[in-house]
């Protein structure tokens, strides 16, 4: 990464370090053919060498050569020093851009569609490159290509990760950055994570009368704080003689603002992990303040679905695929960005859904794409499953050289361990699936709303206030049926197919009544 990065900011420098190589090569190939030279004659010599003209001028010859190349060598060592020590002045981006390579190698032991090349990845630090801030002043631009960076990353790979799986991310660079910044130790992690492994407790439980509050398990992760690290020294005992203070701490509805007042200097993981310990199921909705707090709020507010964002960073080269949940319809907001670029057209956009016998149609019709520059969308590619290594076998075959820049291959997949890991590697990935919290899902539907839509209608005000009113009501259902029987007593689906079209049908009646009511409702406290 260290070359990628000096190669971009100073390609002075590394043009020059290439050469350098380039040219120590050349002269220890010289060398050696000196070597070889001399040895052959000396193998071949008869009698007396001295009296060998051939061999004592080639001895002369060699001399000469080797002490230009001596010379040659160690001016060459001086520039190279003097390179060397302006590259290392990039060595702290590409410490962090290597960092954060492995946060997503992890991620395909969650989830087996969550896999990313190392050629995708290098595409993406250029692009994030040329987005950063330019400076003068080295530092200020070494920063920039660092929190750059990290921004593009975060947002470019939570597109391709469920809901599910975004904070996990989060958690996965926040302890990559603070553990590279050594503010962070490997062993606090790893106990937070684990937790005391050890199956007999080395003391018995202090609470054993009264209201059992604090289990044996609880109990042996604190006895094992201890031995992970110092600072944890006599929390034991504290807890031994201050049991009703450590109760009341436990049975708050916030514990870590009372682990926080109890021990003010310890740091903020030490502190999750007495968390951790006492109250497990507290710990996880505190990592989202814990994240924001050491990296930037910014990186637990996971980007709304934009496609035309990942439409932006696609080539003709890259697939670009949805990975969906049941109920996902990509369709919708395929449509929506075809109409904005104006490929809308049954001549422009092949739509195709896999199946029993679709293989040769699909292949047909990403070859007319390829020469046309057309957009290709292959649906439901988990059904053609015994399709998918010749569809792999394509899109390598796809290069800019022998494609239209235009063109443009969409798949539609639901998550299975069959899909070509080539394709998965290289491809933009997006997730398409209902989104968590009201916010987030407010924000999902208006992506979905294009500005000349709403002012189209005759009667705009109107109709950016129902607009509003149906988003709402589209994000409370959402919300209340992951509640199960607590939020609705029958399963009730309301997706995004469904949104799209309520608002279409919306836009209808607003433009066929000339007069809209509205209807205020008074809620009364019985």
């Amino acid at each position: 990464m260290l070359g990628v990065t000096v190669k971009q900011e100073r390609p002075d420098l590394e043009e020059k370090m290439q050469k350098l190589i380039v040219e120590d090569a050349d002269n220890k190939r010289q060398l050696k053919e000196i070597e070889d030279s001399i040895l052959e004659l000396l193998a071949k010599a008869e009698g007396n060498i001295l009296d060998d003209a051939i061999l004592i001028e080639t001895l002369s010859q060699s001399k000469i050569t080797s002490n230009k190349i001596e010379k040659a060598v160690a001016a060459a060592m001086k520039v190279k020093a003097t390179i060397s020590k302006a590259r290392q002045s990039y060595e702290v981006v590409s410490f962090r851009v290597s960092q954060l390579f492995f946060c997503i190698a992890d991620l395909a032991s969650v989830d087996s569609m969550y896999q990313y090349s190392l050629e995708w990845y290098i595409n993406l630090f250029l692009l994030a490159i040329g987005e950063a801030e330019t400076s003068k002043k080295l530092d200020v631009r070494l920063q920039s290509l660092i929190d750059t960076f990290t921004k593009v990353l975060y947002t470019n790979v939570c597109r391709s990760l469920f809901e599910k799986s975004k904070l996990l991310f989060s958690f996965l660079m926040c302890t990559k950055i603070m553990t590279g910044e050594k503010r962070m130790l490997s062993t606090d992690l790893r106990y937070f994570l684990s937790g005391n492994t050890a199956v007999d407790l080395a003391e018995p439980n202090p609470n054993n009368t009264g209201t059992l509050w604090l289990e044996n398990k609880a109990w042996g992760d604190i006895l094992g704080l201890g031995e992970c690290n110092k600072v944890f020294a006599g929390i034991a005992d504290d807890i031994k003689s201050n049991l009703n203070d450590w109760q009341q701490i436990f049975e708050s509805s916030v514990p870590l603002n009372a682990i926080k007042a109890r021990y003010p200097k310890l740091e903020a993981l030490q502190q999750l992990m007495i968390l951790r310990c006492l109250r497990p199921d507290k710990t996880v909705p505190q990592l989202t303040e814990f994240i924001a707090a050491q990296i930037g709020p910014e990186f637990v507010d996971p980007p709304s679905f934009n496609l035309k964002v990942s439409y932006d960073v696609s080539t003709c080269e890259t697939p670009i695929m949805f990975i969906l949940t049941p109920g996902a319809d990509p369709m919708t907001v395929l449509l929506r960005l075809a109409d904005e670029m104006e490929m809308n057209d049954s001549s422009k956009l092949l739509s195709i859904s896999l199946g029993q016998g679709q293989g040769p149609r699909a292949e047909e019709a990403i070859s007319r794409g390829r020469d046309k520059g057309l957009w290709v969308c292959l649906q439901n590619c988990d059904l053609g499953e015994s399709w998918l290594p010749t569809l792999e076998k394509t899109c390598e075959e796809i290069t800019a050289k022998n494609t239209h820049a235009d063109f443009r291959l969409w798949l539609t997949t639901m998550p299975f361990p069959k899909f070509p890991v080539s394709g998965l590697q290289n491809g933009v990935k997006m997730t398409l699936e209902p989104p968590r919290g009201m916010r987030q899902s407010l924000q999902g539907s208006y992506v979905m709303i294009e500005p000349d839509w709403l002012e189209t209608s005759s009667n705009p005000k109107a109709l950016k206030k129902l607009v509003f009113a149906l988003c709402f009501f589209h994000a409370t259902v959402s919300e209340r049926s992951k509640f199960g029987p607590l939020g609705w007593n029958i399963p009730y689906d309301f997706s995004i197919p469904d949104l799209s079209i309520s608002l279409d049908q919306l836009k209808l009646f607003v433009d066929e009544y000339e007069l809209i009511y509205t209807v205020r409702y008074k809620f009364y406290a019985p």
